[in-house]
């Protein structure tokens, strides 16, 4: 049987040479081809054989053994190269029209919903945006809230029948929320992953990660209704929805995925670790942060095996940052994604930029599911993180080249196909190029500005990065707020991490004061002559502090985050009575 296998391998490999690289059939055929990959993909092998004939035993056998090798790796890589790539091109140059068109799609399948009778959208004129704009406000999550709490009893309400599947996000700045999750919008996270992909074998083309399985930190499914409906995170919906080409490599136990408790799972995680297999590691980034230093202190031998074939980390839901100084002494590569609950927006494009201090913007995915509109981050459109009703608000297409240029601050309003209608996301951004690649400067609600100083959380994240490099530190996780509630005077922080021997730490504040300085205009003009803004207050605490604290409030699920910026003391002042 081996040698059978092996020869069929073989065999394979040289029919994928003359496919992909002598291009012998046409687009047509190699899409027939490509098929034949996704129908592989989507064969259950670990369900029990029973009364099929010997031979489909031996022939699902045969493909489970390809999953595995390098022939599938070289199959798998070719198909996107050859076929996934050159879409993600062609999205990034007809972008505007796409956006147009997804505009449209979105609205034409909710027209008999309960929220298109309320906004009268079962027709809409020649401007289908201008149309949309002029009946539907801006929605905060708080605003948009009864439409969820109604979809998860009713047909027919955000979206054509029954939503069965809710993301619990991890309520930065607010409480925990719950975001509908439609299988069109898992369908679009999982286009985005191979697309993602794509760009990664394209600037990495003799990648081996295809021929092992992928390691995601799955979050937890947390409750379950009589008519069948989850609230899960959204890694566990994805871990859930077995339709997507890769989602047969994830490797991962059932009992991780429905532990809730984060260290838990975390020794769950290191229990069930197949460290010999090629792999990606996939989750929050402070998560997988933890989580690997936990291996190396636990195991240092499984550790090194591990990391020896950890190739790649797909990284989200925080500022990498303070954290990728130990991916890159581990000689990992890592890509940071954008995959919330409320949608997979955007990726990092490695390839036109470099990644080891997680610099490289991200691309914007335009043709996802997601249809995005832009509030410039002004005075002018928000008061205390809150959009105004008259606030000025545009779509792609009319992003001029000189906001570009620019650097002009954009808050994200998104309408998606998981049921979600021009909805403030929180984010902001600005663009970098005409590609619609662009940095995530901070959050409407985690920006601290008391006298105008404008200090977002991209700012504190370059200066902790070069404090790490020039003290040899590992400042990682903090929270800011003004020192006192009615009449501030200055920022009070307060700043986790390893503490260098014979640290002056007078002199460690005033550098993270000019270093704010040097990359924040508007903070530096108001700390002149210490007249609007004092020095800071910074308190240092022992890693483990913010785990100690996140234990205490029952905030240890694995997307859980803490506020890093904000216009109230409420975490400092909890912080500092939790460590005195």
């Amino acid at each position: 049987m081996n040698k059978i296998r092996r020869r069929v391998t073989a065999l394979c490999k040289k029919i994928y040479k003359l496919i992909f690289k002598r291009s012998i059939l046409s687009s047509q055929q190699k899409k027939f081809i490509a098929d034949i990959i996704q129908k592989y993909q989507n064969i259950n092998y670990e369900e029990k054989v029973g009364g099929e004939e010997s031979m489909a035993y031996y022939t699902r056998g045969l493909i489970s053994q390809l999953l595995e090798s390098k022939t599938f790796n070289f199959m798998f890589s070719s198909y996107l190269k050859s076929f996934v790539y050159p879409s993600v091109l062609a999205n990034i140059q007809q972008a505007e029209a796409i956006q147009k068109n997804l505009l449209s799609y979105i609205l034409s399948e909710v027209r008999y919903t309960a929220f298109a009778k309320k906004y009268a959208l079962e027709s809409l004129g020649q401007d289908v945006y201008a149309d949309f704009v002029s009946k539907v406000p801006v929605f905060s999550y708080e605003e948009f809230k009864p439409w969820i709490e109604q979809a998860k009893t009713e047909r027919d309400v955000i979206r054509p029948g029954k939503i069965t599947k809710f993301s619990a996000s991890a309520g930065t700045t607010s409480r925990k929320k719950h975001i509908p999750v439609s299988d069109e919008a898992l369908e679009s996270a999982a286009k985005a992953s191979l697309d993602m992909l794509s760009t990664y074998v394209i600037k990495h083309p003799d990648t081996k990660i295809f021929s092992g399985y992928y390691r995601p930190l799955v979050g937890t499914i947390q409750e379950q209704f009589a008519d069948g409906s989850i609230v899960s995170d959204i890694s566990a919906l994805m871990m859930l929805d077995r339709s997507g080409m890769l989602q047969k490599k994830y490797s991962f136990d059932l009992e991780i995925l429905l532990e809730p408790h984060r260290y838990k799972k975390r020794d769950l995680f290191t229990k069930y670790l197949q460290p010999r297999e090629k792999t990606i590691m996939m989750g929050v980034t402070s998560w997988i942060d933890e989580m690997l230093h936990h291996i190396q202190h636990t195991d240092r031998k499984k550790f090194q095996t591990f990391v020896k074939n950890l190739e790649l980390i797909v990284r989200w839901g925080v500022d990498a940052k303070p954290y990728v100084k130990y991916f890159n002494e581990l000689g990992i590569n890592h890509i940071g994604a954008y995959n919330a609950s409320e949608g997979y927006f955007w990726y990092q494009d490695i390839l036109h930029y470099p990644n080891h201090e997680a610099q490289a913007p991200y691309q914007l995915l335009v043709n996802h599911g997601i249809f995005y509109e832009f509030i410039p981050f002004t005075a002018e459109n928000f008061e205390g993180g809150q959009v105004k009703p008259d606030a000025q608000v545009k779509p792609l297409r009319e992003i001029s080249p000189k906001e570009i240029e620019q650097g002009t601050r954009f808050a994200l309003v998104i309408t998606t196909n998981a049921g979600l209608f021009r909805y403030l996301l929180g984010d902001v951004i600005t663009f970098v190029d005409k590609e619609y690649r662009f940095r995530i400067v901070g959050r409407t609600r985690e920006c601290i500005n008391l006298k105008g100083e404008e200090l977002m959380e991209d700012h504190v994240n370059i200066v902790l990065q070069d404090i790490n490099r020039s003290y040899a530190a590992d400042f990682r996780h903090y929270t800011i707020g003004p020192d006192q509630e009615d009449l501030p005077t200055c920022h009070e922080w307060i700043l986790e991490g390893e503490l260098p021997k014979d640290i002056d730490y007078s002199q460690l504040i005033q550098e993270i004061d000019a270093g704010l300085q040097r990359v924040n205009a508007d903070y530096e003009a108001k700390r002149k002559d210490d007249i609007l803004l004092k020095m800071p207050i910074v308190h240092f605490v022992v890693p483990g502090t913010f785990h100690s604290w996140f234990k205490k409030h029952n905030k240890l699920w694995g997307q859980a985050k803490m506020p890093r910026l904000s216009h109230d003391r409420t975490t400092v002042k909890e912080i500092l009575a939790f460590v005195e």
